[in-house]
């Protein structure tokens, strides 16, 4: 389904796992095969100290998936 670890970390909410990933080298931008980024996902799933992580990492904040939603 296109789901990396970055994805369902942030699908399940798991901070620590999301800061983890991410200090590897996690692609923080990547999409899924819905068009979402883990910001996104991370959002809609209403993850705020993880949203807050993906942004202080540099997570694109305008990437539409295919429903043209933004995490704006």
């Amino acid at each position: 389904n296109g789901d990396t670890p970055l994805h369902i970390a942030c699908k399940n909410g798991y901070d620590g796992m999301v800061k983890v990933l991410l200090e590897k080298g996690a692609t923080i931008n990547q999409v899924d095969k819905n068009g979402d980024t883990p910001l996104l996902i991370a959002c809609k799933n209403g993850y705020d100290g993880i949203v807050k992580v993906l942004l202080e990492k540099g997570a694109t904040v305008d990437e539409e998936d295919k429903n043209g939603d933004t995490p704006l």
